[in-house]
């Protein structure tokens, strides 16, 4: 019996470090919004030190309320009479994303696209909610837009070209470990009287964390097997 001991204190410990309550919740110490269109190189505003939020595991992540990402930064367009877009980003509301993928419409970032004209004229200009669910309709400067937004999601993002075809996709990502890192990807189909076919914005939010597990009951469940057959190897001996 003695042969027994060594793997009834693997046990005690396992049971001690891998249950899901203890996991340790890993802090989020970095934060980055991007806003790109048509595939084009992104306008990326870092977030400042005070964003806070913290990840369970790589299936439970949190973010505070505030206005990290604030700033405002443009692109050149060629749509005529369109020459520049400027991207505003203002607050993001409170953010608890769960599931794998994670998914979800909170941790919005609220912004919005200025469409400008020769000599930096103001045509239109069109708020934006990255991450949230819905449709949104505006004119003015004689421009019709209409954008047609979806949520956040760690896997694939998948827009829709408005008929039975996919206009784009964006793929997010989970990296756990320590530090580990999980990028959300939302987008939008957007039509518009300046163009005859509709254009695509993709908002990417890639968060670092301290550390970053592997969702809990999954380690759990591959302890307790791996145990287990430590514990039938032992009793073959006895």
């Amino acid at each position: 019996m003695s042969h027994l001991r060594p793997a009834c204190v693997a046990i005690l410990l396992s049971a001690v470090v891998l249950v899901p309550g203890a996991a340790m919740a890993g802090v989020l110490t970095g934060a980055t919004y991007s806003f790109s269109m048509d595939g084009g190189a992104p306008l990326v505003f870092p977030a400042d030190g005070t964003v806070t939020g913290s990840g369970v595991s790589f299936t439970e992540l949190s973010m505070q309320a505030g206005s990290a990402f604030s700033g405002t930064l443009t692109m050149s367009l060629d749509f005529a009479p369109a020459t520049l877009l400027s991207v505003i980003v203002g607050s993001n509301s409170g953010a608890s994303w769960m599931g794998d993928p994670l998914t979800g419409t909170s941790g919005v970032i609220n912004g919005s696209s200025i469409i400008k004209g020769f000599s930096g004229v103001s045509l239109i200009t069109v708020p934006f909610t990255a991450g949230s669910v819905g449709t949104t309709t505006i004119s003015g400067g004689g421009i019709d837009v209409t954008v047609f937004a979806h949520g956040w999601t760690s896997g694939t993002l998948v827009i829709d070209d408005g008929a039975a075809g996919t206009l784009a996709t964006a793929m997010g990502t989970v990296v756990t470990g320590t530090p580990g890192s999980v990028t959300l990807v939302a987008g939008s189909r957007v039509e518009t009287s300046l163009t005859t076919e509709p254009i695509f914005h993709i908002h990417t939010l890639h968060l670092e964390f301290e550390r970053l597990a592997p969702e809990p009951a999954g380690l759990l469940t591959l302890s307790v097997c791996g145990l287990v057959l430590a514990l039938r190897a032992r009793l073959r001996t006895v």
